[in-house]
């Protein structure tokens, strides 16, 4: 079925707002979709506010009430209105190849640095890592919510996938380089990775999925870049605890395959 998307999220400016503000990037890749028009959107959601009961009931509207796979997704059918976070791959195993090999692969060609990067992973035995900080930090929202991985995780990840897998080299992306220089040291070669930012950034995901294995953060920007590599026999290092809420800890963002610490 054709697939639209709704920017209004995404794209409201609102004074005050609690989340940290973005723009739309899925352009980059060849994800193949259309932005829906603003005026259908805005109806579509004023029938599912005022008729939510009959909506919700005849699976015109579906939410993702929960962070575990909601079996019900299985027999909704279109046309339907997702609402969610999706980020569970029990919902898009069965297309994992269109979505490795041909959705998130970048409209234009690798080139200049990344494909010297890329040459370099290409290699050797090489990990990624993935520090994120940012508004993890400076939004006091995002803070309380999510939190950050520490030092020592990341020492004792690279630790255990250099002895497991061999990995002699790690390169490292962060939305802080700085932090990271100043505060992550590691007995391993490592190059870290500062240059892709603004709309680039999607490069750094690229580059992550062209390592061999991966240490992520808990953040969907790492999750991608792991789970887009489609070697089975890639190492992927998780941190056991992906939100500080306690109420949050019932979810099935890590795959069974990936290793919590």
């Amino acid at each position: 079925m054709p697939l639209f998307l709704d920017r209004t999220f995404i794209d409201d400016r609102s004074p005050n707002l609690s989340h940290t503000i973005r723009d739309f990037e899925l352009d980059v890749f060849k994800i193949d979709a259309e932005i829906s028009r603003e005026t259908w959107t805005r109806k579509l959601k004023a029938i599912a506010g005022k008729l939510s009961k009959l909506f919700d009931g005849s699976n015109h509207l579906f939410r993702e009430t929960e962070k575990i796979f909601l079996g019900d997704f299985e027999k909704i059918a279109a046309p339907v209105y997702l609402d969610g976070f999706w980020q569970n791959e029990k919902y898009f195993l069965s297309i994992a190849d269109s979505l490795r090999n041909k959705d998130f692969i970048p409209v234009k060609p690798v080139s200049g640095l990344n494909s010297e990067l890329l040459r370099e992973m290409k290699s050797t035995s090489c990990a990624s890592i993935h520090v994120r900080r940012n508004d993890y930090v400076t939004n006091a929202d995002a803070a309380k919510f999510h939190g950050t991985c520490s030092v020592e995780y990341y020492e004792l990840a690279a630790k255990m996938i250099a002895e497991k897998k061999g990995v002699n080299h790690f390169f490292v992306f962060s939305d802080e380089m700085e932090w990271v220089n100043a505060n992550i040291h590691l007995p391993y070669k490592t190059t870290y990775v500062s240059h892709n930012v603004g709309r680039e950034s999607h490069w750094d995901i690229f580059l992550m999925k062209n390592c061999n294995h991966h240490i992520i953060a808990n953040s969907s920007f790492s999750w991608w870049g792991a789970w887009l590599n489609p070697s089975k026999d890639k190492m992927v290092i998780a941190p056991e605890k992906w939100f500080i809420d306690p109420a949050s800890q019932k979810n099935e963002i890590i795959p069974d395959s990936w290793i919590k610490l």
